[in-house]
């Protein structure tokens, strides 16, 4: 998955670190907090190398936010056809969101048992369980990011530990099963509701 990915982009051969996102190019999804705390990353482990996978309106913005220094530290990658394929180049996934629902990219890292940085909001902490199954951070906290990054580097341990546990909930607790009687249970609460 690394190679496919990096053929794409005039991405350096050499052993990297690899810290990656896919989220829509919106304020929502703060990514402009995770290029913050990649350039503070990269600064200091200049074999770091960032990939935030995505599309949207805020693509300019974006790119604009990536210092001239750090171009070949962080790329926004134009949405790729079934981008969670390419989950598995990755050593780390984040989801720096500022405003979050129910987050099916964090079910998708977890599945492909990735150590996941995610935000304490919306949905997150149902599938995230702080230094268990990931790490949660403040959002709109570069700083937060960046120490959680550079927590995960340091320990390949705890990385594959906290991926084997992200999967293992979510295989657990968001089966099809598990998700269609959520579902139903939400729905027979707003019936009953209206019931009332």
């Amino acid at each position: 998955a690394r190679e496919k990915i990096f053929s794409r982009m005039d991405i350096p051969r050499g052993e990297y670190f690899v810290v990656g996102s896919i989220a829509e190019y919106t304020k929502n999804k703060g990514l402009v907090y995770l290029i913050e705390a990649a350039e503070h990353v990269a600064r200091i482990k200049s074999k770091t190398l960032f990939l935030l996978i995505g599309w949207g309106e805020e693509k300019e913005f974006l790119k604009k936010k990536i210092p001239r220094s750090f171009e070949k530290n962080i790329f926004l990658v134009d949405s790729l056809p079934e981008a969670f394929t390419y989950l598995k180049a990755l050593d780390v996934f984040v989801l720096p969101s500022v405003k979050e629902g129910f987050a099916y990219t964090l079910l998708e890292a977890s599945l492909a048992e990735l150590p996941i940085i995610a935000t304490h909001i919306g949905g997150n902490p149902e599938i995230i369980e702080n230094l268990k199954s990931g790490v949660l951070v403040r959002p709109g906290s570069p700083h937060d990011i960046l120490n959680a990054i550079f927590h995960l580097m340091k320990d390949p341990k705890e990385r594959e530990q906290l991926g084997k546990e992200a999967r293992k909930t979510v295989l657990e607790r968001f089966s099809i099963t598990s998700m269609v009687s959520l579902t139903r249970k939400v729905y027979e609460e707003a019936v009953n509701h209206e019931n009332l």
